[in-house]
C-alpha cells in the first residue's frame, strides 16, 4: 500500500476551454482519421480537465481526466481505488465511446489507472475513437464528453462511501498487526463471507477470539494460531476457500467484498509444479539421495516431490512467516508417506523426509503452516490443531482426530535453509514462469501486448 504515486504528467500551460473542444469537434466531423489529432491536448471541462494525447494509430487516444480530490483527508490509494470503482460502476459500463482502462480486482491498491496527486484524483485510460466506415464521427465523443463531465461533478458525495472504505481498511491493517500480539497466524472475523454469494461464517466457541481494537471496536472471529493448523473436509466443503482466503488475507478488501476482515501474516500459497526448473537448491533435508546429489541438487525438468520440496524451501528462506498447502494441489509423496508404502519402497524411500515429518521443525524454528487435508491422515495428525470444514463451517476437531488418525509421524530434525543466489539473471524466469519481453523499456512488447509504461512514474532501464 504504500507503494508511490506516479508524478503528474499534465502540461504546464492553462487548458484550453471546452467550447473550443467543442468547435473542434463540429469542423472534423466526417473528415478522415488523421483529424483526430485536432483534439488532441490539454482542455478545461469545468468541473473536471482532461488530457488528450497521441495513441497508437490514428484513431486512438490517451486520456486523462483530472478532478478534484473528494476526500483529500483520507488515504489516497482508498480514494483512488473507491473513485475508479465508481467510475466502472457508472459510465465505464457503458461508455459512449470505447474506453480501456484497470478494472479494479477484489484488492484496494495502488495502481497507475487512478491515482491522487496534489490534490486532485487522475483518471487514465486509453480511448478508441469512433469512426464511420473511414470518416470520423464526433457525435459519441460528445457524449463521452457529458459523461466525463456528469461524472465529475458527482465525485464530491462520494465522500460518506469513502470513509466508510477508509475505515474499512483501517479495521483491517489494525487486526493484521495485532496478529502478533494475539498468538495468531490469521483472522476471519464471524460473518465473513469468503466467496460471493457464500454462506456467513459461523465460528464455534472453541475456536473464537475475539480481538479489541479500542475505537476501532472488538472483533470476533476465528483465530488461527501460531504453529500448525490441518483443514479436514470432504470435498467442496469449504476446505481451499479457507486457504484462498488467507492467501489474500494480507490485501484490504473494499466494503462488501465479505472478506473486510479476514486477515493473515504474510503468506506463500506452495502448489506443486512439476516441469519446473530447479537451480542448484539444497534438498538434503527433504531427501538424502538424489540424481546428481541433494546438497547442490538442479534440474531443468522436476518431478512433483522435488518441486514442492524446493518451493517449501524458498519461501522459508525468503522468510515467509506461513505457508498455505493444498493437498489437492501439492505432491502427495512430498506430503507424506505411510509405512506399508515406506517399507515396500525400502531403501529408495528411506531416504525420503515429508512435510508430515518436518511440521514440527518448522513450526519450531517459526514458522506457521496451514495445510489442506482430505486424504493424507499422517499430515493432518502432525498438526498442532485439526479444524473440520463441513458445509463451510469450522468445527474444532483435534481430540476426535487424534483417537481416529493415531500418532502423528516421528519428526526430524530440520535447519532453516540458507538462500542460495546463482549467478543466471532468469534463474526464476524459466519454463512456464519464463515470458520473453522485447522492445524499449518504456513500451515493452509482453508477448504480443505492448505495455506502455511512459507515464509509470519510475525509472526504467533495460533490465
Amino acid at each position: 500500500m504504500d507503494l508511490p504515486s506516479p508524478p503528474s504528467p499534465l502540461p504546464d500551460e492553462p487548458p484550453r476551454p471546452r467550447r473550443t473542444l467543442l468547435a473542434a469537434l463540429a469542423r472534423i466531423d466526417g473528415w478522415g482519421p488523421l483529424a483526430w489529432r485536432e483534439i488532441q491536448g490539454w482542455w478545461d471541462l469545468g468541473p473536471a480537465r482532461l488530457l488528450i494525447e497521441p495513441g497508437d494509430g490514428a484513431d486512438e487516444a490517451g486520456m486523462i481526466l483530472v478532478a478534484p480530490d473528494p476526500a483529500p483527508d483520507l488515504d489516497p490509494v482508498v480514494v483512488a481505488d473507491g473513485v475508479l470503482r465508481r467510475a466502472w460502476a457508472g459510465w465505464l459500463a457503458r461508455p459512449a465511446v470505447m474506453v480501456a482502462t484497470l478494472f479494479p480486482d477484489a484488492a484496494i491498491r495502488p495502481t497507475t489507472a487512478c491515482w491522487i496527486n496534489g490534490g486532485t484524483v487522475h483518471l487514465r485510460g486509453t480511448v478508441t475513437l469512433p469512426m464511420r466506415g473511414m470518416t470520423i464521427e464526433v457525435k459519441p465523443v460528445r457524449r463521452w464528453l457529458r459523461q466525463l463531465t456528469a461524472f465529475a461533478r458527482e465525485l464530491p458525495a462520494m465522500r460518506a462511501d469513502l470513509i466508510r472504505a477508509a475505515r474499512t481498511v483501517a479495521v483491517a491493517r489494525a487486526l493484521r498487526t495485532a496478529l502478533t500480539a494475539h498468538g495468531l497466524s490469521a483472522f476471519l472475523a464471524a460473518g465473513s463471507r469468503l466467496v460471493p454469494g457464500g454462506r456467513p461464517l459461523r465460528v464455534p466457541r472453541a475456536l473464537a477470539r475475539t480481538v479489541d481494537l479500542g475505537p476501532l471496536g472488538r472483533h470476533r472471529g476465528w483465530g488461527i494460531p501460531a504453529g500448525a493448523t490441518a483443514l479436514v473436509g470432504a470435498p467442496y466443503h469449504g476446505k481451499s476457500t479457507v486457504l484462498a482466503a488467507l492467501a489474500a488475507g494480507g490485501d484490504d478488501h473494499p466494503p462488501g467484498d465479505g472478506r473486510e476482515r479476514v486477515v493473515a501474516l504474510p503468506a506463500a500459497r506452495v502448489p506443486s509444479d512439476e516441469g519446473r526448473r530447479i537451480h542448484p537448491t539444497d534438498l538434503r533435508r527433504w531427501f538424502a539421495r538424489l540424481p546428481g546429489g541433494s546438497a547442490r541438487f538442479a534440474t531443468e525438468r522436476a518431478s512433483g516431490a522435488t518441486s514442492q520440496a524446493a518451493g517449501i524451501d524458498q519461501a522459508l528462506a525468503a522468510g515467509t512467516p506461513l505457508l498455505l498447502i493444498d493437498e489437492d494441489t501439492a505432491a502427495a509423496n512430498a506430503l507424506s508417506l505411510d509405512p506399508g508404502m515406506r517399507a515396500l519402497l525400502g531403501r529408495d524411500g528411506s531416504g525420503t523426509t515429508t512435510l508430515a515429518e518436518l511440521l514440527p521443525a518448522i513450526v519450531a524454528a517459526g514458522r506457521s503452516v496451514v495445510t489442506v487435508v482430505g486424504a493424507a491422515g499422517a499430515l493432518a495428525a502432525a498438526g498442532d490443531r485439526i479444524v473440520r470444514l463441513h458445509r463451510f463451517q469450522p468445527a474444532e476437531a483435534t481430540a476426535r482426530a487424534r483417537r481416529l488418525l493415531g500418532p502423528a509421524p516421528a519428526p526430524r530434525p530440520w535447519r532453516p535453509p540458507r538462500r542460495m543466489l546463482v549467478a543466471d539473471p532468469e534463474a526464476l524466469f524459466r519454463q512456464r514462469l519464463f515470458v520473453p519481453v522485447a522492445g524499449s523499456p518504456d513500451r515493452p512488447r509482453i508477448l504480443d501486448a505492448v505495455v506502455d509504461l511512459r507515464r509509470c512514474g519510475w525509472d526504467l532501464d533495460d533490465a
